[in-house]
């Protein structure tokens, strides 16, 4: 199924923070969105968040630039094959053309790239977990292993490590 239509807003995260939402509707009919959620630290390989830098909206971090960065993908994203992920994906990273993604912002293009995958899983009503594994060429799932968070470092510990976060995770 082909995208039709490609849009975005800015929302408030669960934090009361602006992040973005891409919205992709495909040529029969299904809408699926993408939220973009936003740390608290950033890594030094992280891709470049789009954020507006004004200062008189939400502190300088408003998403409006983002927005506009979305609406301006629909041109190019219009027509092209949802399910082909890979595809979209390297329309995607060809389009922003930097190796930070600093012209469009990574979290642009991950709204989009999530909003054409849950649409693409919507269309073949299948779970996304599914979608995701036919991208890989499974057929069997199998439950996630779990990772439990036992210390927390970076901006998001009151003591200092150059390590975010601390996790276990069981092994068979």
């Amino acid at each position: 199924m082909r995208i039709a239509r490609l849009t975005a807003r800015e929302i408030l995260d669960s934090r009361g923070f602006p992040t973005l939402e891409a919205e992709v509707t495909l040529e029969d009919g299904t809408v699926a969105l993408g939220q973009v959620p936003s740390g608290a630290s950033r890594g030094k390989t992280e891709a470049f968040e789009l954020r507006d830098d004004d200062s008189k909206r939400y502190r300088g971090q408003g998403t409006q630039k983002a927005v506009s960065s979305v609406k301006g993908l629909e041109v190019v994203l219009k027509g092209q094959e949802a399910s082909d992920q890979k595809n979209i994906d390297r329309i995607l990273i060809e389009a922003d053309g930097t190796p930070d993604k600093s012209k469009l912002g990574g979290n642009t293009l991950l709204a989009i790239s999530m909003a054409v995958a849950r649409a693409s899983a919507r269309s073949k009503k299948i779970p996304l977990f599914a979608y995701f594994a036919s991208l890989m060429g499974r057929t069997e799932y199998h439950l996630p292993e779990p990772l439990v968070l036992v210390l927390e470092g970076g901006k998001h510990g009151d003591w200092s490590t150059d390590i975010q976060e601390y996790m276990v995770m069981p092994s068979k």
